[in-house]
C-alpha cells in the first residue's frame, strides 16, 4: 500500500513543468523522439503489476498515469469505458516506446492502441468509436426516448403544454422537428415550469 501511496505522488511530482521547453533550441528538420522513461524519470519497473493492486489501486493510478501524460501533451485514444485494469497495462506497457516528442505546445497523438481490427485490438468490447469493420446487426438499436439511467420514457404519457399547442412547430410534418419537440417535453416532464427557447409563435 506504501508502495502504491509513493507511485501517486511520484506520478505527480513528473508532471512536465508548466512552460517548460523540452528543446531549447528546437530544429523543424530533425524528428526528436524520446519515452515517457525519459520525459518523467520513472521507469517501468516501478509499476507495480496488476495482480498487487486492488481495483481502486488500478482506477487511481490509471487516472494519475493519464494526467500525467497530459501534462506533455500527449493524447491516444483508448476507449472511455475500457476497465482500469487494461487501460493500466497499456499506458505502462508503452512505457519505454519511442515517441516524438511535441513541442510549442502542440497536442499530438503519442501512442496508437487501435489498429481497427476488432480481433487483434483486445478492446473491441468497450470500443466506443465504431471506426472498425461491426457488424451492425451486432449493435443495439436505441428507438425513442431514454432517460438518464436508459429507461425509455413513454412519450405518448407526456403531457403537452399549453404552450406547444400555441407553436408553430407543433405536430408539422417534420420528422426532426418532432422528434426535438418531443425530447424537449420528455426532458421537462416532471418540472413545475415549462420553457422552450425553440417555440415559435403559430399564425392560424
Amino acid at each position: 500500500m506504501n508502495k502504491k501511496c509513493s507511485m501517486d505522488e511520484d506520478l505527480r511530482a513528473a508532471h512536465k513543468p508548466e512552460g517548460a521547453l523540452l528543446i531549447p533550441e528546437f530544429d523543424e528538420n530533425v524528428d526528436y523522439t524520446t519515452t515517457m522513461v525519459q520525459l518523467t524519470g520513472i521507469e517501468s519497473v516501478a509499476f507495480p503489476s496488476v495482480e498487487k493492486l486492488t481495483e481502486t489501486q488500478l482506477q487511481k493510478l490509471t487516472e494519475e498515469l493519464i494526467m500525467l501524460i497530459e501534462s506533455y501533451n500527449y493524447i491516444f485514444n483508448l476507449p472511455k469505458k475500457l476497465p482500469a485494469s487494461i487501460a493500466y497495462q497499456k499506458l505502462t506497457g508503452n512505457w519505454n516506446v519511442e515517441i516524438p516528442i511535441i513541442t510549442a505546445g502542440l497536442s499530438a497523438l503519442g501512442w496508437m492502441f487501435c489498429d481497427d481490427d476488432p480481433e487483434t485490438c483486445g478492446m473491441h468490447e468497450w470500443c466506443d468509436w465504431l471506426s472498425c469493420e461491426v457488424d451492425p446487426t451486432t449493435l443495439p438499436v436505441y428507438n425513442g426516448i431514454y432517460d438518464k439511467d436508459w429507461n425509455k420514457i413513454d412519450i405518448i404519457g407526456v403531457p403537452t403544454p399549453d404552450l406547444c399547442l400555441t407553436c408553430a412547430k407543433f405536430l408539422i410534418v417534420d420528422w426532426d422537428e418532432n422528434l426535438l419537440c418531443d425530447m424537449t417535453r420528455a426532458d421537462q416532464r416532471e418540472g413545475e415550469k415549462f420553457v422552450c427557447f425553440g417555440w415559435r409563435q403559430r399564425v392560424d
